[in-house]
């Protein structure tokens, strides 16, 4: 009896640890995937003078990638779950206000990433 005991304590700090670096693992991939959004677009604007996409687009990531922001010569695709959206401004005029901004977010991390175009800052906020 003793020896079952101490298996499941053992068993519950073990799969409290998992979880803790399951949720660190999904927040780690919003933010990377945030990086590399924002790379493609400095990529594509480079390019056209411009970004891609205006308040409200977005792209999702799984196979295939879904939303307006899907697009070959973004050449982007977001890891499977992760969401990413402008949430403010147009990328035809990205020195106007409001600013452009993009916001990443994954339903199982705890954590959202947002990116000011114009200040070139990446904020983390608790969900």
């Amino acid at each position: 009896m003793f020896v079952v005991l101490i298996i499941g304590i053992l068993a519950s700090i073990a799969f409290g640890g998992f979880h803790f670096y399951t949720i660190r693992a999904y927040n780690v991939t919003v933010k990377h995937d945030l990086k590399n959004f924002t790379g493609a677009q400095e990529g594509y604007f480079a390019d056209h003078d411009r970004y891609l996409g205006s308040s409200g687009d977005f792209i999702q990531g799984g196979n295939p990638a879904t939303g307006p922001l899907v697009s070959d010569e973004l050449s982007f695709r977001p890891s499977d779950g992760v969401k990413i959206e402008i949430i403010s401004g147009d990328g035809a005029n990205p020195q106007g206000l409001p600013a452009f901004m993009a916001r990443a977010d994954h339903e199982k991390a705890t954590k959202r990433c947002t990116y000011n175009f114009l200040t070139a800052k990446m904020t983390e906020e608790d969900k």
